[in-house]
């Protein structure tokens, strides 16, 4: 470009390979073909730094400082624009080739999301190109992509979240993946910018998606149902709850607090720098009063009934996350010994 400024340069998003994290990108500064430096965040914005390209700006002297830099209007002008072209081509895309951004979204991802969350002003130009890929593989906006009482669901690990994602869509509920470790703050930023909209990980209010109608409900009944489990886990800090869900072939699923785990997740990539001092989200099992298995407990005896509700909640952590060593050697201990019921 010739105007407001004498530029030249070229961009591009590196291909990502890791989903844990951004490699860093490198921007070449030259002035006039000659090299200055990498990485001036005073000319290229901070969230920029993780494309890759060069960048050839006349106007710039030869022999610049950071102090020079920082205080020069025109510079700050040049990393606006540079931002702003960004994000122009960006849209451009977009309108006139969705598919081909669809295809290349998963790579660009987190750049758009990282200069989000730095700059209000990108966002703002951004926000209506953001795309949010669904369980069903397609690639939505955020007002295309489905909410359910001002809630978005949202998966983080199809792998380990398989049996919810599963229960989802048989009930016809849609979910969009997020499984950078950015999406942890995005959401968060998300919330604030769109307010009104809670985004959801599909296994912290599974009860409140899939809760059937309660009409009918044996309260009694539900009661001693998690008498019976406490009993038999003996796990204090462990909330259960019985209720019938719109799915008979799981006999219990837990759900985890929202707000502490996204707390956890943070603490787990940066260290413990937002004070959760490292506790446990908390954690609910609940109880499918809908299924066969959960129907007929009352009918064994003691023992076998302990096996069978320790056996259960094996089952919904196992869906939930990776078993301990001890759990798991529990676990397949438990189950030799439910086989040996039948």
């Amino acid at each position: 470009m010739d105007y407001p400024f004498n530029l030249k340069g070229i961009l591009y998003f590196p291909k990502q390979t890791d989903k844990l994290q951004v490699m860093p990108g490198e921007i070449k500064l030259f002035s006039n073909q000659v090299y200055i430096a990498d990485n001036i965040k005073e000319v290229v914005p901070e969230f920029l730094m993780l494309l890759k390209g060069v960048i050839d700006c006349p106007d710039l002297p030869l022999n610049v400082s950071r102090s020079f830099l920082q205080n020069d209007g025109e510079v700050a002008k040049i990393s606006k624009h540079i931002t702003k072209k960004v994000a122009d081509k960006l849209v451009s895309v977009f309108k006139n080739e969705r598919k081909e951004y669809e295809s290349y979204w998963d790579d660009i991802s987190p750049f758009i999301k990282f200069g989000c969350i730095k700059d209000d002003k990108f966002y703002e130009r951004m926000k209506d190109i953001i795309l949010y890929k669904t369980t069903d593989g397609e690639f939505k906006t955020f007002s295309e992509i489905p909410k359910y009482d001002d809630k978005v669901y949202y998966v983080s690990d199809m792998n380990a979240q398989a049996q919810y994602v599963k229960i989802f869509k048989d009930n016809g509920i849609d979910a969009i993946i997020l499984e950078h470790n950015i999406d942890t703050h995005f959401v968060t930023y998300l919330e604030y910018k769109e307010a009104g909209t809670k985004f959801v990980r599909i296994d912290s209010d599974v009860d409140e998606a899939l809760k059937a109608d309660e009409e009918g409900v044996d309260a009694e009944k539900n009661n001693k149902l998690i008498t019976l489990f406490k009993d038999a886990l003996g796990m204090e800090k462990l909330e259960i709850k019985a209720q019938a869900l719109k799915t008979e072939g799981t006999p219990a699923v837990i759900t985890i607090n929202e707000y502490q785990r996204r707390i956890n997740d943070m603490n787990r990539i940066y260290g413990d720098m937002f004070g959760a001092n490292n506790e446990k989200a908390k954690e609910t099992l609940i109880i499918n009063t809908a299924n066969s298995i959960i129907k007929k407990l009352t009918e064994y005896d003691d023992e076998k009934r302990n096996l069978l509700c320790r056996h259960i909640y094996d089952l919904a952590v196992l869906s939930q996350r990776k078993l301990s060593a001890a759990e798991l050697e529990g676990f397949v201990e438990r189950s030799v010994e439910v086989m040996d019921l039948v």
